[in-house]
């Protein structure tokens, strides 16, 4: 004899604290005396994993200036403000404007690897960060002898955990320096002077004689 049945749907909001599983338990009990020997199915468990969620920040900053034909650098710091570990990899992507190049990016305890392609940079945290936890990259990069005005120095950082991610830029004014002139230089530019010199004074000397005729 088949007794009749009936179903109930539960929808749920799964936070952040049920990381990295969840258990859900459901049980019926029913005002019906039931024998002990049909309880053993009264209740059911459903145990499934949850997904990390992190919240990555990420913040840019030039420490100094921008000079035309020196280096300069950046510090970058990712965070995770929860309310899951991000367990990685997490990528940051530095576009760096026309006149700029990179020289190397690094972090104290070199957990990062970053590597250039053209004005593109990829760094990766392959450790990912516990909550709260930060990691600093600083970025050294070349300042072109032609770049002038502003220069704007965008980023952006992402991982599975937190795809949309976070975006930081850095704008700063290049300032144009003239070239400084070596010991060598002006030892050529008085050599390429010298026939220019010898020949004012042989003009000289000419009009001085005429003068006195």
């Amino acid at each position: 004899m088949r007794w009749p049945s009936s179903a109930a749907k539960l929808t749920a909001r799964v936070e952040g604290e049920a990381y990295p599983e969840a258990s859900n338990t459901a049980e019926v009990t029913a005002a019906t005396p039931e024998q002990a020997a049909t309880l053993d199915d009264n209740s059911s468990t459903v145990t499934i994993p949850v997904a990390a969620q992190s919240a990555l920040t990420l913040t840019k900053t030039l420490i100094g200036t921008l000079v035309t034909g020196r280096t300069s650098d950046y510090a970058l710091t990712i965070g995770n403000e929860g309310p899951t570990e991000d367990f990685g990899a997490i990528t940051l992507v530095d576009e760096l404007p026309v006149g700029m190049t990179l020289v190397s990016a690094y972090t104290a305890d070199e957990s990062v690897v970053c590597h250039a392609s053209g004005q593109t940079v990829t760094c990766v945290l392959a450790s990912g960060l516990a909550v709260d936890e930060s990691a600093q990259i600083t970025m050294t990069v070349a300042v072109a002898d032609t770049a002038r005005s502003m220069l704007t120095n965008t980023a952006t950082v992402t991982s599975e955990a937190d795809p949309e991610g976070a975006h930081a830029e850095a704008t700063a004014q290049v300032e144009v320096t003239a070239m400084a002139v070596t010991g060598s230089e002006l030892s050529a530019l008085g050599w390429l002077a010298l026939p220019l010199l010898l020949g004012a004074l042989f003009l000289i000397g000419r009009r001085r004689q005429t003068i006195t005729v």
